[in-house]
């Protein structure tokens, strides 16, 4: 009789004894979602395991209450003010950037005392001609007897890309290897060995230069497309009507010459040249890395977001950026979430104010008792 007396008061005492919780472990309430900040960098695969791992996903941006109450949350989360969000790999990415930038300014300048002086002390000091040619010789070597003494031509490292350019000495930073060669024609032909030439700002008149014959182009003609930013060793210079090639780091003998020809050779070989500082501000900015419903469309892509940016541009869609930063992408922080778990069922069913659980009890206990 004690006992079931005991229980009688165990079963009243429960549903208050008890503190109901609506988000899983590791993770915090804000309103009616559950959320947990990861400051750790992950890729945005790495990010998707952890966050399942947990019993959630990534966070999803469908509503603009959302977005604020997201924004709230982070802002709330002081250790999240210390962290960087890019720092491992802010240097190495901010250097690409400059590199790029350099380079760029140092074509420009090139390209101007070329106009003015063409192939004179100034421009021929780094200027490396092609090899002088025999007299007589078969046509369908041209391309590759033009070759300079320090470079050579053998398979290349990319498969399947046939043959490739190679040093076989040190050549210094901002060497020009030669003009690029070949039939100079008004009409699109193998754009695979082709450079389209401007001919006005508009971009109304071009020409074209195709080094698809081995006959009427040079050794150039064999550098590939590099695959990323640590291959990649040529700049390629389009300046009155012509294309250089210069290299723009120091490169080492036994070492393949590679360039980046464009977006269109680069997506027809699957990749892709996006540099993150491009969309992304990498020194004054903080990301996490959420998901994004877009309205117009099913696909819910990653973004990133800027939790402290209230008036700018706060929803960044993450591009592949691979090229620079390798297959792992951006290492950022992120934010996971799940669904609240509604635990009001199991306590109202155990609330003995609830006349069916009372009756239940009294039938079973209180009669025999």
């Amino acid at each position: 009789m004690i006992n079931k007396f005991c229980f009688f008061v165990f079963i009243l005492v429960l549903p208050f004894s008890v503190k109901s919780e609506k988000c899983k472990v590791g993770y915090d309430s804000a309103e009616e979602w559950c959320f947990m900040l990861q400051l750790q960098g992950k890729s945005a695969l790495g990010a998707a395991e952890i966050c399942n791992k947990t019993g959630g996903r990534i966070a999803l941006l469908d509503s603009y209450k959302k977005i604020e109450i997201l924004r709230t949350y982070i802002n709330e989360k002081k250790e999240f003010l210390l962290a960087s969000s890019i720092k491992t790999q802010e240097q190495d990415l901010m250097m690409s950037f400059h590199r790029i930038r350099d380079m760029s300014d140092y074509a420009d300048r090139y390209c101007k005392t070329y106009k003015r002086f063409k192939l004179s002390w100034s421009t021929r000091k780094l200027y490396i001609p092609n090899s002088e040619l025999p007299i007589h010789f078969d046509a369908n070597e041209r391309a590759n007897r033009t070759t300079p003494a320090g470079f050579i031509i053998k398979t290349s490292s990319i498969p399947g890309a046939g043959l490739g350019a190679w040093t076989t000495s040190k050549v210094p930073m901002f060497t020009v290897l030669g003009e690029y060669e070949g039939e100079e024609h008004k009409h699109e032909g193998d754009m695979s060995y082709s450079w389209i030439i401007f001919e006005d700002d508009e971009e109304e008149h071009m020409h074209f230069i195709d080094a698809s014959s081995l006959a009427k182009s040079n050794w150039l003609r064999y550098v590939n497309c590099a695959r990323n930013v640590h291959e990649e060793n040529v700049k390629p210079i389009i300046c009155d009507g012509l294309v250089f090639y210069m290299a723009t780091k120091d490169v080492g003998p036994n070492t393949e010459l590679l360039t980046w020809y464009g977006e269109n050779d680069g997506r027809s070989l699957g990749i892709t040249r996006r540099h993150p500082a491009r969309d992304l501000e990498l020194r004054s900015t903080n990301y996490v890395r959420v998901k994004y419903k877009n309205p117009y469309n099913l696909d819910n892509h990653f973004v990133l977001f800027d939790p402290f940016n209230k008036k700018g541009r706060h929803i960044q869609r993450e591009y592949d950026y691979s090229y620079y930063t390798g297959t792992a992408g951006l290492l950022l922080p992120f934010v996971c979430e799940h669904s609240p778990v509604d635990t009001d069922q199991i306590y109202r069913w155990l609330d003995p104010r609830n006349w069916q659980t009372f009756g239940l009890f009294y039938n079973f206990y209180l009669k025999s008792w």
